[in-house]
């Protein structure tokens, strides 16, 4: 097969994250806090945020849910018990982890706003993980993969099956960690699928796929950058290598781990449920699914980042060469720990479960944020998990500053079509925002205004094009406001 025409390369990654907020009073339990509580302090929080500077202007209601997007490109809303928030379109991995950690100043205005309307409030909890709603709680993670026209069918089918085998073996690097009626698990999010597909004999798509945009919607939330970024980072090598004749070489794969997924309600806690011995090692004898996960994950990595690829889709960006790197290692690592040549303390740095398994287990605080009420106005007091003050200190591997994260939770990223939707938002009276539309407001001779939808359907747009530039002289500008 000779060069690619069009580039196999993802183009554009976003985070989604549900919130697992509680509350408690003195001396009672932590309770969920409800949805139209929590729809009020979103309410209170974001009008705080837009009469701030720089500003954050939000839309309307929409349907039957908030959904607002901010000028910043994020989009933050609440759907039934959860506190929803999802990041810009983002160019690489990196920004997208980065601002996917802006999760953590949003929980906290959500529970600053809490503690205001209810004084009698003692503390607000924000836990990240996969958490307590069935299957509903945790992150889903957006790519976007552009494919050739003229065989795109074929290719789409390809990436999607790649997507399910890359979703469903990755626990033992992506997962965050579980413990439950002594039997530890991976991934939270895969244990909480296993039970619920066993209960109700119903499963849950792993991966979902709208045009070019393909979701993996069932992981687990990393505090641990270097894991995070694994995470992310490990679908767009599947989905750049479903798209040459390298995909050959992984089928075989494929077909193996996908094999039962119809039938099977114990398919997806083959890779996610570790054999141990009393003292918490690896029993090598009986973990060969483990075994057949890191050696897809290594053969991945290395198909990605070989000369073959680069001959068959143009140079591989160097960022996805170094998570394929990362990932190399890591799985190099577990594979050695599997065999007990190696103790799991060699994965911590990088791994969230194995964190959590070598400091404590099951009774260890890794992953809760506690807003503490303080009686003052405007002041509530942070107790943290274990799992920040490792990744605060510099425990975990990774090289993004808390001072990056501030910064990009009030800007928007360049490049892409946050870029020009968060500037309409900011400078234009519009209302009902989803990613690639707004409704602004048309002016009429009378004075009077009638909605017209400004479409934005090229994620990769940043700037106005000259029919959407025509439409922003016609409608409503937002007052200049005071910096």
């Amino acid at each position: 097969m000779g060069r690619q025409e069009h580039s196999v390369y993802p183009a554009l990654f976003g985070v989604e994250e549900e919130l697992q907020i509680e509350k408690t009073y003195t001396g009672q339990r932590a309770i969920t806090v409800s949805a139209d509580e929590l729809q009020d302090a979103l309410e209170r929080y974001q009008q705080a945020v837009a009469n701030g500077s720089p500003a954050l202007i939000y839309d309307e209601p929409y349907r039957h849910v908030y959904r607002r997007h901010s000028s910043a490109g994020d989009k933050s809303y609440i759907d039934c018990l959860n506190a929803e928030r999802a990041t810009a379109e983002c160019h690489s991995v990196r920004e997208a982890i980065v601002r996917s950690r802006g999760v953590e100043q949003f929980a906290a205005g959500i529970a600053q706003s809490l503690i205001e309307a209810d004084p009698a409030i003692a503390t607000v909890i924000h836990r990240r993980r996969a958490g307590h709603f069935s299957d509903v709680i945790g992150t889903q993670d957006n790519i976007y993969i552009p494919t050739n026209p003229t065989n795109s069918s074929l290719h789409h089918d390809r990436i999607l099956n790649l997507l399910i085998g890359i979703a469903v073996t990755r626990p033992y690097m992506s997962g965050a960690g579980e413990y439950k009626e002594g039997q530890f698990f991976f991934a939270q999010k895969f244990a909480k699928l296993g039970q619920f597909w066993a209960t109700h004999k119903q499963k849950v798509q792993p991966v979902e796929r709208g045009g070019e945009r393909y979701e993996i919607r069932e992981n687990d939330i990393n505090i641990c950058d270097a894991a995070a970024m694994m995470r992310l980072g490990s679908a767009p090598l599947g989905g750049a290598l479903a798209q040459t004749t390298l995909f050959g070489k992984l089928e075989r794969d494929l077909e193996n781990i996908l094999q039962g997924q119809d039938t099977d309600v114990d398919w997806i806690d083959r890779f996610n449920i570790p054999v141990l011995r009393p003292d918490g090692s690896f029993d090598t004898g009986k973990n060969a699914n483990l075994l057949q996960a890191a050696e897809f994950y290594l053969r991945i990595a290395d198909l990605f980042a070989s000369r073959e690829m680069q001959k068959q889709a143009g140079e591989q960006p160097a960022e996805l060469i170094g998570i394929a790197e990362q990932i190399h290692d890591y799985t190099t690592t577990m594979a050695a720990v599997i065999r007990n040549d190696l103790p799991i303390e060699s994965l911590v740095s990088k791994s969230d479960w194995a964190a959590k398994h070598t400091n404590g287990g099951p009774s260890l605080d890794y992953d809760t944020i506690t807003y503490r009420n303080t009686g003052k106005a405007t002041t509530t007091k942070e107790t943290r998990g274990l799992g920040f003050k490792l990744r605060d200190t510099g425990v975990f591997a990774g090289d993004i500053p808390q001072a990056e994260v501030d910064v990009a939770y009030f800007t928007r990223p360049a490049g892409t079509r946050a870029a020009l939707r968060g500037r309409v938002i900011e400078e234009y009276v519009a209302a009902d925002a989803a990613w690639g539309c707004l409704t602004l407001f048309q002016k009429n001779p009378d004075g009077t205004t009638k909605p017209v939808i400004f479409y934005m359907p090229d994620p990769l747009q940043p700037e106005p094009a000259a029919e959407q530039a025509r439409i922003l002289q016609t409608v409503s500008r937002r007052p200049a406001r005071l910096s």
